[in-house]
């Protein structure tokens, strides 16, 4: 058989500059592969996840005079059919609430998630017919239909204390993170041990996970033995060849297969071989041993297409999944509850909800610059000669603006721009049916609000209507279930 290369991505979603990501790379390797090889490129504009009308608010803000150099490539998206039929039938809203109002940042953050709140209540006891993939019938809307947006968690402060009021469920991502959960420290250790297997603490948090399941007496009587034998015995390792011949057994077969299998493909058999997921599911209880379980799969897939910058050796995965937990942006995997749903929307990537509020709209597009680099440095996509630039961590610390600098300076606020309109497009795309976003106020020209305000709906004028009781603002809508 001829080897083969296929490679599937998607540039309009590269949300993450903050980790060195290159939204070039997937472009770069289709035009080696192509002039090199021969092969062919394909383009999939059908969305298997939003109705028409979601998709139509998208094909208008990015294909505008204005934006449209934001998103390479972009071509109009429409919704993918089965046997002529569309998967979400070609009805749902587009809206625009109007930026909340007071003095100061706290109030106007409260009027913000009173109005959101207002919204939801309204469409959850009128029954706003959501349309149900599964069953392909429209049912009443339910709490785990709505999913909140926001670019920063501290803006989903004020709606969490309003959600908390009025009694609606909710679950927020940043509380669960991903990377700090226990079935991700478990892998953790596991490459641990398998970069140095004479780590014994390593060892001893796979030994006592629910991976390995090792109880209280067994592992006491392990440490006991290699205490009392601790001249001749450092290890916990060669103990348990003695004692537990197939725990043993399984670890240095995975320690064997080093460098022969992928770190991806040795996980995989690690975690097939002791029956991890139903070993979380009978320590936690089924619905966290769903999420482990799903999690794990997760993880598997992570470190299958993590890119070492180094000598990819085991521990460079390792600590390239350490460093993650700082910057986690990593949601836990999508299970079904009926809460709303709170992310940032870096986390929301990959995943759909029904009705998707984008709120905190005031921020600009540009507004990540601060997090791609905390020390003063930035990096070039396009300077070959200057990969990277001091340009302080402070404007007190920054050059004048002239030459060669200058250019470098107006290229990466241009990089940054283009990141905050991916950052939209994949918030957009996460709706199925109705799609809403809202502003503590209304922010300047490269907002969020006002780019969709003047991409979508042209003026602050047009298709003005009440939203909910009280609650006004644009909303466009089409078809009726």
């Amino acid at each position: 058989m001829q080897p083969t290369a296929f490679l599937v991505g998607n540039a309009k979603q590269s949300i993450y500059a903050f980790r060195q990501g290159d939204y070039r790379l997937l472009g770069e390797a289709a035009e080696m592969l192509s002039g090199h090889f021969g092969a062919q490129r394909l383009t999939m504009e059908k969305s298997w996840r939003s109705a028409q009308p979601v998709l139509d608010r998208v094909n208008t803000l990015f294909s505008a005079p204005e934006y449209q150099h934001y998103l390479e490539d972009f071509q109009p998206h429409s919704t993918a059919t089965i046997d002529g039929a569309p998967v979400v039938p070609p009805c749902g809203s587009f809206t625009l609430v109007e930026p909340a109002e007071g003095k100061f940042a706290e109030e106007r953050r409260q009027h913000e998630a009173e109005k959101i709140v207002a919204v939801l209540r309204h469409w959850l006891e009128s029954c706003k017919p959501i349309y149900d993939k599964a069953s392909k019938n429209y049912r009443p809307m339910r709490y785990s239909d709505i999913g909140v947006l926001y670019r920063k968690s501290v803006q989903s402060d004020m709606l969490e204390k309003a959600l908390i009021r009025t009694g609606i469920p909710y679950l927020k991502e940043e509380k669960r993170g991903y990377y700090k959960r226990r079935e991700v420290e478990d892998v953790l250790a596991f490459l641990s041990f398998l970069a140095m297997p004479g780590d014994n603490i390593a060892l001893a948090t796979l030994l006592r996970s629910p991976i390995l399941r090792m109880n209280d007496r067994d592992f006491m009587k392990l440490l006991a033995e290699m205490q009392q034998h601790s001249q001749t015995h450092h290890a916990l390792l060669p103990l348990l060849k003695k004692r537990h011949p197939e725990i043993f057994a399984l670890l240095q077969e995975c320690l064997d297969r080093i460098g022969l299998w992928s770190i991806d493909h040795l996980l995989l058999h690690f975690l097939e071989q002791t029956k991890a997921s139903a070993a979380y599911a009978l320590c936690w209880g089924e619905e966290e041993g769903r999420l482990a379980r799903a999690n794990l799969a997760q993880l598997v897939e992570i470190l299958g297409t993590m890119q070492p910058q180094a000598s990819g050796s085991i521990l460079e995965y390792r600590d390239r999944l350490k460093q993650f937990r700082g910057i986690d942006e990593t949601g836990n995997a999508q299970l079904q509850a009926n809460s709303v749903t709170l992310m940032t929307m870096h986390k929301a990537k990959g995943l759909e909800f029904p009705v998707v509020f984008l709120i905190g709209a005031e921020e600009a597009i540009g507004g990540s610059g601060a997090k791609i680099s905390d020390n003063g440095f930035r990096k070039s996509l396009h300077n070959l000669h200057w990969p990277f630039v001091y340009i302080g961590s402070k404007k007190s610390e920054r050059l004048p603006e002239v030459g060669e600098y200058r250019n470098f300076l107006r290229a990466i606020a241009m990089e940054e721009r283009k990141e905050g309109m991916r950052l939209l497009y994949v918030a957009m795309t996460r709706a199925q049916e109705h799609f809403v976003a809202t502003a503590s106020q209304p922010g300047g020209a490269d907002s969020f609000y006002t780019i969709l305000q003047t991409g979508v709906f042209g003026d602050a004028a047009k298709n003005h209507r009440e939203i909910a009781p009280g609650i006004f603002g644009q909303m466009l809508t089409k078809g009726t279930p």
